[in-house]
């Protein structure tokens, strides 16, 4: 973090990741929303681009003379917000459900 803004700490960097949750937290609902209004591919197409150019972003964040740190605060809450229509990772079934599955085949 010394690295690409000397004035960040540990506790900005909290936010940094935080950001991200955040970013994801205002977008899932307005996505979802969307998706139910329209067809499905046009929210997911836009939030694949949000995705990919806010890591292009986050990529590029040391370039910037001054203000490094706020920079990749913004870009973190812009790939969590690309990340909005991205669904949740699934779990595997236990492994009671695909022993009941067996025996009911």
């Amino acid at each position: 973090m010394g690295g690409i803004d000397g004035a960040a700490d540990a506790s900005f960097l909290g936010w940094v990741v935080a950001a991200y949750s955040l970013g994801q937290m205002v977008a899932s609902p307005l996505f979802g929303l969307w998706s139910n209004h329209r067809p499905r591919r046009e929210p997911l197409v836009c939030s694949l681009l949000i995705n990919i150019l806010a890591n292009i972003y986050y990529a590029y964040v040391d370039l910037p003379p001054s203000g490094n740190r706020f920079h990749m605060l913004a870009a973190r809450a812009l790939v969590g917000f690309g990340a909005g229509e991205a669904p949740p990772p699934t779990t595997p079934p236990p492994l009671k459900c695909i022993v009941l599955s067996i025996k009911l085949c």
